[in-house]
């Protein structure tokens, strides 16, 4: 994300982003109670949103349409003028799963594929990105600084949730 990010077009004017997968079929490795009963927006919501908000700035509006348990579409309005939309669901049997964003721009069209897998059982090695959180949040709690990805970025995504899920909730 952070390589995608660094190559970003400054003319961005708006993305597409999709999150399929599996993750709420009943039955699944990752058919936990919450995931079946809340669906996409509470599970890939977070990481989609998070992922529009930094690849073309803060989002300052969601709208959201769908079934919670289904398929779920988000249009974003965010402060740079851009307008992005995604595509979530947990029920969907995709296969890879991963997060998929295009990003538009007077350059052309720039894509993030986290669903392309490279190792043998078909995930991805995250153990680079896993390394890096770990030794992020060691740092932060050695210096007491603040990290970018701190609880006011978590409050920011939680409001966008919370908008989305009162919006499909009708």
């Amino acid at each position: 994300m952070r390589a995608f990010l660094a190559d970003g077009d400054a003319t961005a004017v708006g993305a597409r982003a999709t999150f399929l997968g599996g993750g709420a079929i009943p039955g699944g490795y990752f058919a936990t109670p919450w995931r079946v009963e809340r669906g996409a927006l509470l599970d890939l919501g977070p990481h989609v949103l998070d992922a529009l908000d930094v690849a073309l700035g803060p989002i300052v509006d969601v709208r959201a349409a769908g079934d919670a348990l289904g398929i779920v579409a988000l249009t974003c309005a965010h402060r740079s003028g851009a307008t992005s939309q995604a595509t979530l669901s947990a029920t969907t049997p995709a296969e890879p799963s991963g997060l998929v964003l295009e990003r538009f721009s007077a350059a052309g069209v720039a894509t993030l594929d986290t669903a392309s897998g490279d190792a043998a059982d078909g995930g991805r090695d995250i153990g680079g990105a896993m390394a890096t959180i770990a030794r992020e949040f060691a740092e932060v709690v050695r210096t007491r600084r603040s990290h970018e990805l701190d609880v006011h970025r978590g409050l920011h995504l939680q409001r966008l949730i919370a908008a989305a899920g009162a919006q499909l909730a009708g």
